[in-house]
């Protein structure tokens, strides 16, 4: 195992669940600079607030200290990026990037992006991609069932051809 530098509890972030992730940071183990990852209060967030925003952080260090480039993220936003980074795999080749409405919160309309210079990644990243994004099913599977099912079913209506929205499919269940 890395040589680990201890989690800091007195930076802003205050860690409530922190994983040592050096030794497990895909093609960069043994030669990264991401130590932990964790889940804990956000840095903007009020000591006194009752309930404070929620943040997760990749914590990186250099050889000598934390390092101010480590990202800190409010929680919705690694899965919207989780959401890019699944499309773009798919479609990027094309030239262009299609997000349908509510791919996002409050996306009320497609978004039809360009991609900007050669977006391909080589076997190895593919492969690695592919292992982690089947790792994230499984565990929506089988730590949220309920809202794997839900996507589901959405997912299979979307391709069967219905168009109707979340909304509308609430709207009559009521």
């Amino acid at each position: 195992m890395t040589n680990m530098p201890k989690l800091p509890f007195h930076l802003a972030h205050k860690p409530l669940i922190a994983v040592p992730y050096a030794d497990l940071d895909g093609p960069y183990i043994g030669n990264t600079d991401a130590f932990y990852l964790s889940l804990g209060i956000a840095q903007w967030a009020s000591e006194s607030e009752i309930n404070p925003d929620l943040s997760a952080k990749v914590w990186r260090h250099s050889e000598a200290r934390w390092s101010r480039q480590s990202e800190e993220l409010p929680l919705h936003r690694p899965i919207d990026l989780t959401i890019l980074i699944s499309v773009a795999l798919k479609q990027a080749s094309t030239g262009r990037v299609h997000l349908p409405a509510e791919t996002f919160e409050k996306q009320e309309n497609d978004l039809d992006l360009p991609v900007y210079g050669s977006f391909q990644e080589t076997d190895a990243q593919r492969a690695l991609l592919r292992r982690r994004l089947k790792s994230l099913v499984r565990t929506i599977a089988t730590q949220h069932p309920d809202i794997f099912a839900e996507g589901l079913n959405e997912a299979l209506e979307a391709a069967n051809g219905n168009t109707s929205t979340k909304q509308d499919s609430a709207s009559s269940a009521s």
